[in-house]
């Protein structure tokens, strides 16, 4: 989706830190098989935030990417966020994204639809789960003709 991704120097710590339209976050990435996720993640990109903080004296952009479910087709699965989850990503300031919205961003991007720059600076600016149908719904591009 255009962002520079740096792979962890240390394996089993952060998941990546990405950088896009001079806007810098770090990543952590979770699947589970359970219905729901728990809120450890949420503790462990907000760790990872500290650590940009006093490693790289930079400040990063918490983005959690969930898959929840993994055994359950996509368009069946259930809302993997509690409430209680929800609240306190809000609070911490993390960006929530469910697997499969990044992965039907990707191909939207694939196909010519996703207004990339938006994007990311939505993802940015989100303080919780991150609602991806805005971007999902976008035009059809013009046929090349």
């Amino acid at each position: 989706l255009g962002a520079d991704v740096e792979e962890p120097i240390v394996q089993y710590v952060e998941d990546g830190w990405i950088t896009v339209l001079g806007l810098e976050g770090v990543i952590e990435i979770k699947s589970t098989r359970k219905a729901n996720f728990d809120e450890h993640g949420l503790n462990q990109v907000a760790n990872w935030v500290q650590r940009g903080i006093h490693e790289r004296e930079r400040e990063y952009k918490a983005i959690y990417v969930g898959a929840a479910q993994m055994e359950t087709p996509a368009e069946e699965r259930t809302d993997p966020f509690s409430d209680s989850f929800k609240k306190k990503a809000v609070m911490a300031k993390i960006a929530v994204i469910k697997s499969e919205d990044l992965f039907a961003l990707l191909v939207t991007n694939h196909d010519g639809r996703l207004e990339r720059d938006a994007f990311w600076k939505a993802l940015f600016v989100t303080n919780g789960v991150f609602d991806a149908s805005p971007f999902l719904s976008a035009p059809e591009a013009d046929p090349v003709g």
